[in-house]
């Protein structure tokens, strides 16, 4: 009887020891998963950091590599952008017309669209498209009138196309 109760403790230790080492495996699993998942948001906070740096008087940042790839549908991802640029002197009602119509006609070729108020004090945009469109926008904006080297354009990318503004 008694080495029936030490065969049987011998199995629970084993079995113990079985567990001990699977519950070692998947903690270490867990470590690597925790630790992968801690770097990519580190890589993502430094992105954010670099997208939240002001651009003024500094060229429009690359599009990054992940807000170019499509979606599910096909469809390109959304980035939005963000800026107002005051006047000074307020433009005159000739320049007000011809930046209104710039602006707009701009928009069109690049296939961005949203909300912006084009007044003679400036502007003040929200406004939304592929990654490229948007940021091909905000240089047309430069080109056009140096004034915009002074705008801080601040780019958000890679959100859902249902995002965009019609």
């Amino acid at each position: 009887m008694a080495k029936l109760r030490h065969k049987a403790a011998e199995e629970e230790e084993a079995e113990a020891e079985e567990d001990n080492q699977a519950g070692d495996s998947s903690d270490v699993q867990a470590a690597k998963d925790a630790a992968s998942k801690a770097a990519a948001e580190a890589h993502l906070a430094k992105a954010r950091l670099d997208m939240a740096r002001p651009i003024i008087r500094k060229p429009i940042p690359p599009a990054p590599a992940e807000a170019l790839v499509k979606d599910a549908d096909g469809n390109d991802l959304t980035t939005i952008v963000l800026f107002y640029q005051y006047v000074e002197p307020p433009w005159t009602k000739k320049q007000h017309r011809k930046a209104l119509c710039f602006v707009q006609q701009l928009g069109r070729q690049h296939g961005v669209t949203g909300r912006g108020r084009c007044a003679q004090e400036g502007l003040n945009c929200t406004l939304t498209g592929s990654a490229l469109g948007v940021r091909a926008f905000c240089q047309g904006l430069r080109d056009w009138n140096p004034l915009f080297e002074e705008t801080d354009f601040k780019f958000t990318d890679g959100l859902e196309h249902s995002k965009k503004f019609k």
